[in-house]
């Protein structure tokens, strides 16, 4: 995929993440953002769906989001996000 183009996934949040989203105040739109054209910063475990477990960062809304995600081919499962302090 060229740099700058944007990823296409069919997002799947788990219960732990829309936990997570809620009480931290980050919105949806947010998390698919930050995944869609953010940085990997991490790539390098197994996730319980077969894919690959990789943490995403960007500066969003003012405050830099991290998003740890499982990937599989077209399918994002949003395992937790957090906006990172300072």
């Amino acid at each position: 995929m060229p740099e700058g183009t944007p990823r296409d996934y069919v997002f799947h949040p788990t219960r732990h993440s829309m936990y997570r989203t809620s009480e931290r105040s980050i919105p949806d739109d947010e998390v698919e953002e930050v995944v869609k054209n953010g940085a990997v910063v991490h790539a390098n475990q197994r996730g319980v769906h077969g894919g690959w477990k990789r943490l995403y960062r960007r500066f969003v809304a003012g405050r830099v989001v991290v998003v740890v995600a499982e990937i599989r081919k077209n399918d994002c499962w949003v395992i937790t996000t957090y906006a990172e302090e300072g």
